[in-house]
């Protein structure tokens, strides 16, 4: 099984700074039969400077798509803001 970068999308709101005390923050969006979609944040305290999604599909070593893992299990999270 080997995880396949399907769609990045990052929309950065304000750069941060060096000395910044970043927080990232990743959130399953949601889990299908054959791919894990990941939302990210990137804070500086309250703040958010940037947004970005992923979506993962799951292939097998020649190539096919193929379910995800049952070990990959999916607990309860706080949604990113939907800005």
């Amino acid at each position: 099984m080997t995880p396949h970068c399907d769609l990045v999308n990052i929309r950065p709101t304000r750069p941060s700074w060096y000395d910044d005390l970043l927080r990232p923050r990743t959130t399953i969006v949601r889990v299908t039969p054959a791919k894990i979609e990941h939302r990210y944040g990137l804070f500086c305290g309250e703040e958010w400077l940037a947004v970005g999604q992923v979506t993962l599909a799951v292939l097998d070593r020649q190539g096919q798509v193929c379910r995800v893992p049952d070990w990959v299990g999916v607990g309860h999270q706080e949604p990113l803001p939907s800005r």
